[in-house]
């Protein structure tokens, strides 16, 4: 609900209340999502959130082909790697908050016959978790990227 679509040659910008992609019990009032690509730059992901009761916990989960590397606060290094048909993702870093998120990275092998030629045999689940989750808030992420 509430989506919208901006570009231009410098960026592009969509932006969408996801609320509605939850359940009722989640007490979710509204949730702005704001993706922004700033061209040759970086890909910003910006959440703005409002519950009735704030949550226990509140994850945000992305999902990645590379190798990670989460040693450094603040920071999930992403490294290249080898794809099937002789494709191979890009390298990169997720610049975070680390005053706000714990990040934890879970390796999910792929048995499935249909994404193993697209993802490869495995794909890292990054759990990004707020740490002092509150009724309102708001987290904005910045992905960079780098050409194989």
């Amino acid at each position: 609900r509430n989506v919208s679509y901006l570009a231009d040659d410098k960026s592009a910008r969509f932006t969408l209340d996801i609320a509605g992609a939850y359940p009722p019990e989640a007490n979710l009032l509204s949730w702005v999502r704001q993706i922004t690509l700033t061209r040759g730059e970086n890909v910003e992901l910006a959440d703005s959130y409002e519950f009735r009761v704030a949550p226990r916990v509140l994850t945000l989960s992305l999902l990645t082909p590379c190798q990670v590397a989460t040693s450094i606060d603040g920071q999930v290094s992403l490294e290249a790697v080898s794809l099937p048909e002789g494709r191979s993702t890009a390298s990169g870093r997720i610049v975070y908050d680390p005053r706000q998120f714990t990040v934890i990275a879970e390796e999910i092998p792929i048995h499935d016959a249909n994404l193993s030629p697209v993802w490869g045999r495995r794909i890292t689940r990054l759990v990004f978790t707020e740490i002092h989750p509150t009724e309102q808030g708001s987290w904005t992420m910045r992905i960079f990227g780098s050409m194989p």
